[in-house]
C-alpha cells in the first residue's frame, strides 16, 4: 500500500511503477481481512520455599486476659520468608472464521 497524490491509500500499479505502460487491465479493490483471535491467560505456581528469619519471639499474655486456673499462656511468633514463584502466561490462537470487508463498499469500523 502507498499514498497517491490525493493522500489516499491505493494499490500499486500492476507493472510495478506508475510511469510504465503495459497492456494489462487491472482491477483494484481494497479489502479488510479479519481473523478472530482468542487469547487465554493462565498462571503457573512453582514450588513454594520457606525460610526462617531471626529467632522466635515469646510474647506473654497478661494474666487478666485468661481465667486464673494455674495455666501459663503465651504466644510464640516467628518471622518467615515465604517465596511463591508465579509465572503468568498466555496462549493465542487464530480461529478459522475469516471475514472480509470491501473498503470501497462499506464504511470502515471505528475502534476505541
Amino acid at each position: 500500500m502507498y499514498n497517491n497524490d490525493e493522500n489516499k491509500f491505493c494499490c500499486p500499479p500492476v507493472c510495478g511503477n506508475e510511469d510504465s505502460t503495459c497492456n494489462t487491465s487491472e482491477l483494484k479493490e481494497l479489502i479488510d481481512v479479519c481473523a478472530p483471535v482468542s487469547i487465554e491467560p493462565f498462571v503457573e505456581v512453582g514450588r513454594v520455599t520457606v525460610s526462617v528469619i531471626d529467632e522466635p519471639c515469646v510474647i506473654p499474655v497478661p494474666c487478666g486476659k485468661w481465667n486464673r486456673n494455674g495455666l501459663c499462656r503465651f504466644l510464640v511468633t516467628q518471622k518467615l520468608c515465604v517465596q511463591v514463584p508465579i509465572t503468568f502466561k498466555a496462549a493465542a490462537k487464530a480461529d478459522n472464521g475469516l471475514s472480509v470487508n470491501c473498503c470501497d463498499n462499506h464504511p470502515r469500523p471505528h475502534y476505541s
